[in-house]
């Protein structure tokens, strides 16, 4: 069986890494890709001229934020009759290898299929693996490790920034909430997926390096590795774990989890965060908004 698979990228002002990625991706089509997807969000049209008539491109004339994206880039593939979508962001990479391992896996692993993970390999961290996605709750820190000698895991979740998704669960209403704007949309939307039943993998042979940064915050040896996010996304970082608890029927575990994750941002916050007195104002506010069920974008950034 041969699968219709569609690669869809997401980006916000940063035209140069999408053309960069678009061509780099180019010669996998059609042998892995039927058709190339980008999504921009208030693009100034540069961008659509330059990437050649073979690539659909799609502008919204407002900001999507990263979940408005993904939901967007979903529907589209949907709704385009494709079985698989693999989504990328801007700065994403795409490893022919890996995208047809996760298309063979899925292929055979189709029944109430939700979404196909690689396992992410930091090169910034020891090259240590992604761990974070075999757990239900939102940890303190992204658990990273060696694997089991296993060829797949099953899941909760995963970056959204190099998945394969199914797209049969998304005509059947599963979609991101576009909402969200910014933060835990991939986090959210696989536990979406998996109250209603769908199950998620991680395939261990399927490796993507990432290059993701973190910054060192502590004083000598009690030093950790935490995100380098700006300070604004402190907002998003509690008002949607909030927000999540509202549209999902979570587990009193997972809330309480919840609940410790956000503690923990406003300890960190005081402690070793750069910026404190805006990231506790954002993290309160966001706090606010979140009990009050406020989504969409907000003030900032």
């Amino acid at each position: 069986m041969t699968a219709r698979v569609c690669l869809a990228i997401s980006t916000f002002r940063s035209d140069d890494s999408a053309r960069a990625l678009v061509a780099a991706s180019q010669p996998l089509v059609p042998a892995l890709f039927e058709r190339i997807l980008v999504v921009d969000s208030m693009g100034n049209g540069a961008l659509k001229d330059s990437l050649g008539p073979d690539v659909e491109y799609f502008n919204s004339p407002i900001n999507l934020g990263s979940a408005g994206n993904l939901a967007r880039r979903l529907t589209m593939a949907a709704d385009a009759g494709f079985d698989f979508v693999f989504a990328l962001n801007h700065d994403g990479h795409v490893v022919a290898d890996v995208v047809q391992k996760l298309v063979s896996f899925a292929l055979s692993h189709r029944d109430r299929l939700g979404a196909v993970y690689p396992i992410r390999r930091y090169t910034q961290r020891n090259n240590s693996f992604d761990l974070a996605g075999l757990s239900p709750h939102p940890l303190p820190f992204r658990k990273s490790g060696p694997i089991d000698d296993v060829p797949y895991m099953e899941a909760s979740w995963s970056s959204s920034n190099g998945a394969l998704y199914d797209l049969n669960a998304v005509r059947a209403g599963m979609l991101p909430y576009a909402d969200f704007w910014m933060g835990w949309e991939d986090l959210v939307y696989g536990w979406a997926l998996k109250h209603a039943g769908y199950l998620q993998y991680i395939v261990t042979d399927a490796v993507l390096d990432d290059d993701y940064e973190y910054m060192r915050v502590g004083v000598g040896r009690a030093q950790v590795a935490v995100s380098d996010k700006p300070a604004w996304y402190a907002y998003y970082t509690v008002r949607n774990l909030l927000l999540a608890t509202e549209k999902l029927n979570l587990p009193a575990a997972v809330k309480a989890s919840i609940a410790a994750r956000i503690a923990l941002e406003f300890g960190m916050a005081t402690a070793v965060r750069p910026q404190k007195l805006k990231r506790l104002q954002l993290l309160t506010r966001g706090l606010i908004d979140g009990l009050r069920g406020t989504s969409g974008k907000g003030e900032v950034p």
